[in-house]
């Protein structure tokens, strides 16, 4: 069974990322972000799930990368935002120089806008989900490209691949 990484990144000040949008907290609480909320059911069918959340947590970039790298995962679905879009890509990256095998996939809104040009800058992401609704992620981790209806992503060959299909409503 593959271990999924739900992952709201370490940011230098305490930060709320919810759905799709994110800000600077002023008292000292956190809600877990709705994207990932939303990812944990969609994925936990055949999927063994687990969340880290530094932000609340108070955990610093170092004792997050060292969590993260012991629990060993198959792939991190990370959140990101405008606010700390550098930083959290940064971030992933040490966690691919350290697991190259992990799979790392982004969910944010800014990825619907500009999510090919973060694809050709960074070639260590593998996927950006344009909707976190869907059941996109559950495609990608398992193979199954041609089934992807709205995802920036890396095929098996590693070529940037688009998939946006018209929805029907």
């Amino acid at each position: 069974m593959k271990k999924i990484l739900l992952l709201n990144p370490p940011a230098p000040r305490l930060c709320v990322r919810d759905y799709y949008c994110g800000f600077s907290s002023k008292a000292e609480y956190c809600w877990p972000p709705q994207d990932l909320v939303v990812l944990s059911g969609i994925l936990s069918g055949d999927l063994q799930v687990c969340y880290l959340d530094p932000c609340s947590a108070g955990y610093d970039r170092r004792r997050s990368l060292e969590y993260i790298l012991a629990g060993d995962c198959d792939a991190v679905i990370f959140t990101s935002g405008s606010l700390h879009l550098t930083e959290d890509i940064a971030f992933v990256k040490e966690i691919k120089d350290n697991r190259a095998r992990a799979k790392i996939i982004g969910s944010s809104a800014v990825f619907r806008f500009i999510g090919a040009d973060i694809m050709r800058e960074h070639p260590f992401i593998d996927g950006l989900l344009r909707d976190f609704t869907n059941n996109d992620a559950v495609l990608f981790l398992s193979g199954e490209y041609e089934n992807i209806a709205d995802m920036f992503f890396r095929d098996r060959n590693r070529a940037l691949r688009s998939n946006w299909k018209e929805r029907e409503y």
